[in-house]
């Protein structure tokens, strides 16, 4: 939570809980440059904690420096075992990443310069 408070958000816009499924924890935040150029790069950002745990939220930090950047960023929360097991939250990703693609140029994106990390 420091680095989140520590890296600003003044350079981003912020979209919150967008869904691309039905359950609770099966939605995106999109965060977009304020001074976004055209075709902007996506970035899809899984966070890791061995599917036990964590949350979107805890990582805007990784969303602020890629936006520094010109990137557009989608960070996912997808189902937590022990609610799902696999493959179900590899499947809430691929979910994830297909909503992005679709939404890409709603947000200035081309989904054609897509990365996942």
């Amino acid at each position: 939570m420091l680095l989140n408070a520590l890296s600003g958000s003044a350079h981003y816009e912020r979209f919150e809980s967008l869904a691309y499924g039905d359950g609770e924890r099966q939605s995106v935040d999109v965060y977009r440059p304020i001074d976004i150029q055209a075709g902007a790069p996506l970035v899809v950002y899984f966070y890791g904690r061995a599917w036990r745990d964590g949350h979107k939220e805890e990582f805007r930090f990784v969303a602020s420096s890629l936006t520094r950047a010109g990137f557009v960023v989608v960070l996912p929360d997808y189902r937590l075992y022990p609610e799902v097991r696999f493959p179900t939250y590899v499947e809430d990703g691929a979910r994830a990443v297909a909503w992005a693609v679709a939404n890409a140029k709603r947000f200035g994106a081309d989904s054609s310069k897509l990365y996942l990390m």
